[in-house]
């Protein structure tokens, strides 16, 4: 029942901020700088496609080995899980890595920003996404005894917090490099978080 109430809260504060997260943006920070903001999340976006979502299969095969008691094939299956999860970080940080050092981003949409900060946000938003994959790590440890729940409202949590800091950030700086450095700051408290619970 818990599980299911926190996927049912997820889905709609889910469809409740992409309705109103671009138009508070839009609103405070502008159109140019919201389009910016779009482009730079976009690269590490398209990249972290190539990384495969094992967290439901690992962690339906964990709940079903922890269920017969089978610790030794708990314990194998995590670790190999940890290695994949490892490997694909280590990919994931090679391909940003040679767009980061090879793509020339003196862009028209990128016209406004300075290239140090282009550099400061594009790094501080990689930085994001490697703790986005390490988060699965923490994520099948709390599901895989049925704690779904606890994993979801950390998530629903800090992805309200994250985009409601991104809008009201206007009001203390307008210098765009916020942006990033925020997005950065409350993902590395959200893996933290989940560490601890895991």
């Amino acid at each position: 029942l818990n599980n299911l109430i926190s996927r049912i809260n997820s889905n709609f504060f889910l469809i409740i901020s992409q309705i109103l997260f671009p138009s508070l943006m839009i609103m405070t920070w502008g159109i140019d700088n919201f389009g910016i903001w779009m482009f730079l999340i976009s690269v590490p976006y398209s990249i972290s496609i190539l990384n495969v979502d094992l967290v439901t299969p690992i962690t339906n095969k964990m709940s079903f080995y922890y269920n017969k008691n089978r610790n030794m094939e708990l314990s194998n299956i995590y670790s190999n899980f940890l290695f994949i999860v490892l490997f694909n970080l280590i990919i994931f940080v090679l391909l940003i890595s040679i767009i980061f050092f090879s793509f020339d981003f003196n862009l028209k949409i990128l016209n406004n920003l300075s290239s140090n900060q282009i550099k400061i946000s594009l790094i501080a938003i990689i930085f994001s996404f490697t703790f986005f994959l390490l988060n699965s790590i923490f994520l099948v440890k709390i599901n895989y005894k049925g704690k779904s729940y606890i994993s979801n409202n950390i998530i629903i949590f800090f992805d309200v917090i994250i985009k409601i800091a991104l809008v009201v950030s206007f009001f203390f700086s307008e210098n765009f490099i916020i942006l990033p450095l925020i997005f950065l700051n409350f993902n590395i408290l959200k893996t933290f978080i989940l560490y601890i619970y895991s």
